[in-house]
């Protein structure tokens, strides 16, 4: 029989289609896996096992608001308490002085119950300033237990929400201290409790970075906005949480949720989606945060004209033409109106006898008004209604309350007069905000060119609207300078609602039917220019920014592509990056980017399935690195995010018969996902309260990284939050790693080799030999066999309570494969069952044919 040999070195193709199982005549295919589940492509050679997961805490459900009765032991109105009225408010009527403890106010359930959050509004203090407050509980209304602190109160209110997780039936606000803060007293509007409800809705994870070294995650639910910090802790990446905040929103869905968008600018975050915009301000500190809704100014307004808009009401003024010596007004006298600093053309006066003479004034004064670009097209009428006077009636479009016009003659008398009434009511328009609770607020937004870009709206999904330059609040658009705000609409023969605005080279503009740049720079009133540029329709999920191109999501939720600027052909053109590997996208949700650099690992971009799977693209298009892997986990996941250089995720997994939903944080040095890490005391670990009633997986964590010693040990059912080790699995001095295993797997493709007549891809063969160059890896399996490539102890013992712990290696491991017979698509399925590092370099096979 002939025998040929064949190594596969490159891995960076990743896995591909299925359907490329044939396509022998192109590298990729030479590069690339049939298989490659919970792996990533190393750049610079092979795969390795992907990150585990370490948890983080759980999503907030949504939250049920409690009625317990209220009672206000130092004065006050208790029933503004729970009126949820942030404008009403009620004071304590005795002075705070030395009291300890000074109550605000008790609430009492009746009975027993869990509480999640406290909220307290509009908080001060009629003078001074105090750290003393706190929110408190009791079973028995007599001995109280600190639940959380109130952060410092003064003499400006302010809002608190405190997470408190705590049952009990009585919940008191009291200064415990003995400060004497003299005759101060309190001020406040809400003190209300919340439960946590069954309702599980997917959240929302946005970062926001506010300086070199303080970034956050910002997790958006139905009822709660929750704030973490991560940040580098010695060797280790922490993650705190540090703010709950009340969101302005209210009864928004699960999918209202995952289209939030969000623009941050230095310490201060632009949130959009199906509410009114909101503004979130890190005033300085990890737990001082301000929110509120955004104060646009000059909202630029539009004529829907529809059974939703305004009934419009007629604006009325009477202007009068008379002199006060010399001779009458004549013809051919001319004159101007002023309408809010708009002059009208000159108007010639075409007399007052006869009703030619009349007609012909009168359609001269209706004429010029009605061109002047403070009305619209119709709705000026002029009426002669006396001698030298007319009524002016302002309706539909044009109508609004103007301010009373003015006049001045150009041509005639000196000492000719023309005065203005006003007649009520005032005028009102037709007109509307073009964003409001009735027709929607804008969905997408960036900052482009020292503007807010704003990106579409429920009832004009094709227009953008740009503040002024430097006022990012402000879109008056009246007088159309080079600095004022911008509202345009794009005009295609597609429906192109917009999904994404990305300032990019060009302000980017992606819409469901296409996708367009605005090519003008810098962009003015005068000058802005919205070309179109391809015609592919983007998904509605956030555009990303990959190695300068951007990458996003066709409006099919098949095929992921690049927005790339060509300068062949003098625009943007786009490049379907998934082709080989379109079978790994299945309609996205979320996609989040990872960067990396040409020294280190390649951009890592995550993909969100809409199946609860997660795709990465490694790519770096300086390497020629583009590949995709799959990630599955016990569960699904729902969203992601990258915060600084770290990756979060958000997974909901069925935990003891209950669907709960986790935030997680992918990291190499973690082998499980959803996992912690402890100090074992007396064989018990502990925090492992998200996996109550569930198995897990335990092992050893000495160290940092693949280069320690560890040992895979049993697994555990979580009882009270924690697990008790078998003796044997009792170390001193070694930290443990708990959580939930997964499989890596890697299949390659159908081999192709030169046996004797030529490529023998379907013909029938047999691999004769296999070795393997693996880097510090160990627990690796082909096809369900262990390949020998554990470090043994002197006798052979790989007991740990001998100290000869199982030890990773680097090198090549020699004939590890010769378990099959013949067959035309033989090749061997390598996988790592349990938790260690596996990172394959290359494969060569020793092939026989026939």
């Amino acid at each position: 029989m002939a025998k040929t040999r064949f190594i596969q070195s490159s891995f960076v193709s990743g896995e591909v289609s299925p359907l490329l199982k044939g396509r022998i005549d192109i590298n990729q295919y030479y590069q690339a896996v049939e298989t490659a589940d919970n792996v990533v492509i190393v750049p610079q050679g092979g795969l390795r096992r992907r990150p585990g997961t370490e948890f983080i805490a759980d999503c907030v459900k949504g939250l049920t608001k409690m009625s317990p009765t209220y009672t206000m032991p130092n004065g006050g109105t208790a029933s503004v308490l729970n009126d949820d009225d942030d404008t009403t408010t009620t004071s304590t009527t005795t002075a705070i002085g030395t009291n300890d403890p000074y109550v605000v106010a008790k609430m009492d359930l009746s009975s027993d119950q869990a509480i999640k959050f406290i909220d307290i509004r509009q908080i001060s203090l009629s003078s001074g300033t105090s750290t003393e407050f706190k929110a408190q509980y009791s079973t028995d209304d007599v001995t109280y237990t600190d639940a959380e602190d109130v952060a410092l109160i003064g003499t400006n209110p302010q809002n608190f929400r405190l997470l408190v997780d705590q049952t009990a039936r009585y919940w008191r606000l009291a200064r415990v201290g003995s400060t004497d803060l003299g005759s101060a007293t309190v001020t406040i509007a809400g003190l209300s409790l919340y439960q946590e409800s069954a309702i599980l809705s997917t959240p929302r994870l946005v970062d926001m970075s506010v300086e070199d070294d303080r970034h956050y995650l910002i997790e958006f639910t139905r009822d709660n906005i929750a704030i973490f910090r991560s940040q580098l802790v010695g060797l280790n990446i922490q993650t705190t949480r540090v703010a709950d905040i009340k969101p302005t929103y209210t009864g928004l869905s699960s999918s209202d949720i995952e289209g939030i968008r969000v623009a941050p600018i230095e310490n201060v975050i632009l949130i959009f989606g199906n509410f009114e915009p909101m503004r979130l301000v890190n005033l300085g500190t990890d737990d001082d945060w301000f929110l509120d809704n955004i104060p646009f100014t000059n909202i630029p307004q539009y004529d829907f004209d529809d059974a939703l808009s305004p009934t419009p009401v007629n604006e009325v003024q009477i202007m009068s033409l008379g002199h006060s010596q010399g001779p009458n007004w004549r013809k051919g006298d001319r004159f101007e109106i002023d309408i809010e600093g708009v002059t009208s053309k000159s108007i010639t006066y075409a007399g007052d006898t006869g009703a030619d003479e009349q007609s012909s004034t009168v359609f001269n004064i209706q004429k010029n008004l009605q061109e002047m670009p403070v009305f619209g097209e119709t709705g000026v009428l002029v009426e002669r209604i006396g001698d030298d006077e007319y009524r002016i009636t302002i309706s539909g479009e044009s109508t609004k309350d103007f301010e009373l016009f003015s006049a001045y003659v150009t041509e005639g008398d000196a000492d000719h007069e023309i005065s203005f009434e006003k007649v009520p009511p005032a005028g009102s328009p037709r007109k509307e905000d073009v964003w409001s609770s009735t027709r929607g607020y804008p969905k997408s937004a960036c900052f482009y060119e020292g503007r807010l870009v704003l990106g579409g709206t429920r009832s004009k999904p094709q227009s953008i609207f740009m503040s002024k330059t430097g006022a990012f609040f402000d879109f008056d658009i009246d007088d159309g300078d080079d600095d004022e705000a911008i509202f345009a609409t794009i005009s295609a023969r597609k429906l192109n609602d917009i999904v994404d605005v990305y300032p990019g080279r060009n302000l980017q503009i992606f819409t469901s039917g296409a996708e367009f740049a605005v090519t003008s720079k810098p962009v003015t009133p005068s000058s802005i220019n919205i070309q179109p540029q391809t015609s592919h329709g983007a998904r509605n999920i956030e555009v990303q920014d990959v190695d300068g191109s951007t990458m996003f999501v066709d409006r099919h939720g098949k095929s992921l592509l690049g927005f790339l600027y060509s300068f062949n052909e003098d625009a943007y053109t786009t490049d379907d990056r998934s082709v080989l590997a379109s079978h790994l996208i299945k309609q996205p949700v979320d996609m989040a980017l990872l960067a990396g650099t040409a020294s280190d690992d390649a951009n890592w971009l995550f993909i969100v399935n809409e199946d609860g799977t997660g795709t990465v693209l490694n790519t770096l298009r300086s390497q020629d690195i583009n590949g995709f892997t799959r990630w599955t986990t016990g569960g699904d996941i729902k969203s992601v995010c990258v915060v600084d250089d770290q990756l979060f995720m958000t997974v909901e997994r069925n935990v003891n018969s209950v669907n709960r939903l986790f935030i997680e944080r992918w990291d190499f040095d973690y082998r499980m996902d959803c996992s912690i890490k402890s100090v074992q005391v007396a064989g018990v670990i502990d925090g492992l309260d998200h996996f109550e009633g569930e198995t897990v997986k335990a092992i050893t964590r000495e160290g940092y990284g693949d280069f320690n010693e560890n040992y895979t040990l049993s697994s555990y059912t979580v009882s009270g939050g924690e697990i008790t080790l078998d003796p044997s699995e009792v170390y001193s001095l070694t930290t443990y790693e708990v959580g939930l295993n997964f499989v890596p797997t890697i299949k390659p493709m159908p081999l192709n080799t030169n046996i004797g007549s030529g490529q023998n891809q379907m013909r029938l063969k047999k691999i004769v030999r296999m070795n393997l160059r693996v880097n510090e890896s160990y627990g690796i399996e082909i096809d369900g066999l262990a390949v020998p490539i554990r470090a043994f102890g002197a006798s052979g013992d790989t007991s740990p309570l001998t100290g000869n712990s199982i030890v990773p290696i680097s090198g090549i491991i020699d004939d590890v494969y010769d378990i099959n017979g013949w067959g035309r698509d033989i090749v061997p399925t390598i996988t790592c069952p349990d938790p260690t590092p596996m990172h394959i370099q290359m494969i060569e096979y020793e092939i026989e044919g026939n």
